[in-house]
């Protein structure tokens, strides 16, 4: 026989407050439309809340790994880490005095911003930006310097496609790309690189067409 149900509604547990029964699965298990301490509503299952597996919305585990990056590149000063790396070749590459890379950033205009050039500002910045080591530094607009409002964390495949001579075509008031409208074609990306390079209309290039029995 199973137990009497005991509706939880207002009570609190870890960073989530539990508003209201939203409604019981195939298994008669409750679940909670809950309340985390940053603000954000989600319904989650009131077993995993209890046995402490569900501790919030997911914030938790963002600030709890984003306090341990912060404890370990303090404890070692950010010397040899792979984020003070990261803001040391940041530095080169805009020196005139830097390496051949970093004389051409120079030469271009692309700058630091004053405050990064102290790496404990540059390091609380990346840490409250979802900075992780699977991730590199990229600038949002190619044309301007780095700067906290210029600047994400992004995967390697997505910075390729943010550089300068990446290849964007809008179609039907959709810009995305070229390596991206591949994928979404299921065309090999190199066939309508070779389209692009003979004409750059859009249909052209984006639209399939049929040689015997097979799409080219």
């Amino acid at each position: 026989m199973s137990k009497p149900f005991t509706d939880e509604s207002g009570k609190a547990y870890f960073y989530l407050t539990l508003i209201k029964l939203h409604h019981k699965d195939s298994n008669f298990r409750p679940h909670y439309l809950c309340r985390c301490k940053c603000g954000k509503e989600k319904v989650i299952r009131l077993d995993c809340i209890k046995s402490g597996n569900t501790k919030s919305c997911g914030c938790y585990s963002k600030e709890f790994n984003k306090k341990r990056l912060l404890t370990y590149i303090t404890k070692h000063g950010g010397s040899g880490t792979r984020l003070y790396k990261t803001w040391k070749n940041m530095r080169e590459r805009c020196s005139a005095f830097g390496k051949k890379k970093g004389k051409n950033y120079a030469d271009m205009g692309v700058t630091v911003c004053e405050e990064w050039n102290d790496f404990e500002v540059f390091r609380d910045w990346a840490i409250n930006n979802d900075y992780a080591d699977n991730l590199t530094l990229d600038r949002i607009d190619v044309t301007c310097g780095y700067e906290p409002s210029n600047c994400r964390w992004i995967t390697l495949q997505e910075q390729e496609r943010n550089r300068r001579n990446s290849i964007y075509i809008e179609y039907n008031g959709v810009r995305k790309h070229l390596k991206e409208w591949a994928e979404e074609l299921n065309i090999k990306y190199h066939t309508l690189y070779q389209r692009y390079k003979k004409n750059k209309e859009p249909e052209l290039v984006l639209r399939p067409y049929k040689h015997g029995n097979k799409v080219i």
